[in-house]
C-alpha cells in the first residue's frame, strides 16, 4: 500500500489518489496500490546520472585505447609465433646435431676400414714389387731365370711367368679385392666429410692417390729395369709417409 507520493515535478507531498498535482498542475502516473514512492533527491540525480555516464562510456571506448589495445594484441601474437618459431629452430638445430654426428661416426667407422685395407694392399704391393725387381734383375743380370722349374732368358718372358704365377696362386686376385674394397671404403667416407673430419680426409684423399699410383706401377711394370725401380721406390716412400699420418 502507498504510504506517500510526490509530484513528479514539484516534488511536493500530494494525496495518493491525485491525477493532477494539486500545486503546479503537472499529470501524475498511476501507481499500484502497493507501491512505494520515494520522493527524489538531489543525490539520487546525480548517482543516476553518474550510471547513466557510465554506461555510456562503457559503450564509447575512446580511440586511443582501441589502439593501443590493438597493438597489445599485436605483441602478444608476435610473441607466441616468435616462441614456437624459437621451438622449431631449437628442435630443427638438435636435428642438425645429431645428423652431423651420425655422418662424423660414419666417417671414423669407413676411414678405419679404409686405412687397414691401405695398409693391407700397400703389405702386399711392396712383396709384389720386391719379387718383380729381383726377377726383373736376375734376367738381366744372371740370365736364365727358373720359374716353377721352367727357364726364362729374357726378362719380359720372365716377368710375364712371374705374373702368371702370382695369378695360380690367388696372390693377384687378393691384391684386386683389396683394392676395390679400398675404393668402396673410400667412397663411403667421402660421402660423410664434415668440416671437423676435413683435415682427415684430404690425408686420406691423398694416400688413395698415392696407393693407386704404386698399384698402377708395380701390377704394370714398364721402362727399363732402372727406371721401374726409381719409379717404384719413390712411390712407396710416399705410401709409407702417408701411411704415418
Amino acid at each position: 500500500m502507498i504510504k506517500q507520493r510526490f509530484c513528479i515535478k514539484c516534488g511536493k507531498i500530494i494525496p495518493t489518489d491525485s491525477v493532477f498535482c494539486p500545486y503546479c498542475g503537472t499529470k501524475q502516473p498511476e501507481v499500484s496500490s502497493n507501491q512505494k514512492i520515494i520522493k527524489p533527491t538531489a543525490t539520487n540525480k546525480r548517482a543516476e546520472k553518474r550510471n547513466s555516464n557510465a554506461q555510456s562510456n562503457k559503450l564509447k571506448t575512446p580511440l586511443h585505447k582501441r589502439i593501443i589495445f590493438t597493438i597489445l594484441l599485436f605483441i602478444v601474437a608476435l610473441a607466441t609465433i616468435g616462441g614456437g618459431g624459437y621451438v622449431l629452430h631449437q628442435r630443427q638445430e638438435a636435428a642438425d646435431q645429431q645428423a652431423l654426428q651420425a655422418k662424423n661416426d660414419d666417417f671414423n667407422i669407413y676411414d678405419s676400414k679404409f686405412k687397414n685395407t691401405a695398409k693391407s694392399l700397400t703389405k702386399e704391393l711392396v712383396i709384389l714389387d720386391s719379387q718383380t725387381k729381383r726377377v726383373w734383375y736376375d734376367a738381366i743380370y744372371a740370365a736364365p731365370v727358373i720359374i716353377n722349374g721352367k727357364s726364362y732368358a729374357t726378362y719380359r718372358q720372365a716377368i710375364n711367368a712371374h705374373f702368371d704365377q702370382w695369378r695360380a696362386n690367388g696372390k693377384m686376385n687378393k691384391i684386386n679385392a683389396n683394392k676395390t674394397s679400398l675404393k668402396n671404403n673410400f667412397k663411403q667416407l667421402s660421402s660423410n666429410v664434415t668440416s671437423s673430419n676435413q683435415k682427415q680426409y684430404t690425408n686420406d684423399t691423398k694416400l688413395n692417390d698415392d696407393l693407386q699410383n704404386y698399384w698402377k706401377i708395380v701390377t704394370s711394370p714398364s721402362g727399363t729395369y732402372k727406371h721401374y725401380s726409381a719409379e717404384s721406390k719413390k712411390a712407396k716412400n710416399k705410401l709409407n709417409s702417408d701411411l704415418t699420418k
